[in-house]
Order: structure tokens, then C-alpha cells, then sequence
């Protein structure tokens, strides 16, 4: 028993580190890492009814891809 208070006796934990500190730090290296977001790219306008055309030929095409009927 001597043995083991003098073994428990000599190791030293250091204190464990702060969860959230060590998130803190982590989240301000992601964002510090993160590239700038690239302006974006100016379309022309086009009328509502014709956005809504173009969405639904191309969804009409990939059903009929996906059945088979191409």
C-alpha cells in the first residue's frame, strides 16, 4: 500500500483543458482557414414563367431518363 500512495503521490495531473475553450479556438482556425466567398455571378434577368418552364422541361427529362424512355 506504501508503494501505491507513493506512485499516486508522485504523478501530477495537469488540469484538464476547457472544453469549450478548446472549441472556441478550434471554430476561430476553421474560420481563419475558410477562403473569402466569391462574389457572385450576375445573370440576366429572365421572366418568372420562363424560370419556370426551363425547371420543369428539365425535370420532365430526367424522369423520362430515369424511366427508361430516352
Amino acid at each position: 500500500m506504501g508503494f501505491a500512495w507513493l506512485f499516486r503521490r508522485r504523478k501530477k495531473k495537469e488540469p484538464a483543458a476547457d472544453p469549450a475553450e478548446e472549441l472556441k479556438r478550434k471554430l476561430e482556425e476553421s474560420r481563419a482557414a475558410e477562403p473569402e466567398p466569391a462574389p457572385p455571378v450576375e445573370q440576366p434577368e429572365r421572366p418568372l414563367d420562363q424560370r419556370r418552364d426551363e425547371v420543369h422541361r428539365r425535370a420532365r427529362e430526367s424522369i423520362d431518363r430515369m424511366r427508361g424512355e430516352q
